[in-house]
């Protein structure tokens, strides 16, 4: 157990310095926008993961699993990117000018 507390202690302490190699490959801007539509992409995608298992079975597509479920991802990616642009930072705005 004292393990892990000083393994995180000593993880933490590398991400105060902005110069080290893991704060730089935790600032690419990739990851920082997959953080920032994280949020979007976990209310998304069961609903993206029930309509194209419905496709799946009812139209009868003929695809690989393991492609349905890459295409199941790019769709739930594109439409998080968009619920997080039009959605999620108009309200949070809003939400911050009236209440904060």
């Amino acid at each position: 157990f004292s393990f892990f507390i000083v393994f995180f202690c000593f993880f933490f302490s590398l991400l105060k310095y902005k110069k080290g190699y893991l704060s730089q490959f935790l600032s690419n801007k990739y990851l920082v926008w997959g953080g920032k539509v994280s949020f979007c992409f976990y209310l998304i995608h069961l609903f993206v993961i029930q309509i194209g298992y419905f496709v799946y079975k009812k139209i009868g597509l003929d695809f690989n699993l393991l492609f349905l479920a890459l295409i199941m991802f790019l769709v739930t990616l594109v439409f998080s990117s968009l619920a997080y642009t039009y959605i999620e930072k108009p309200l949070n705005k809003m939400i911050k000018e009236k209440f904060l």
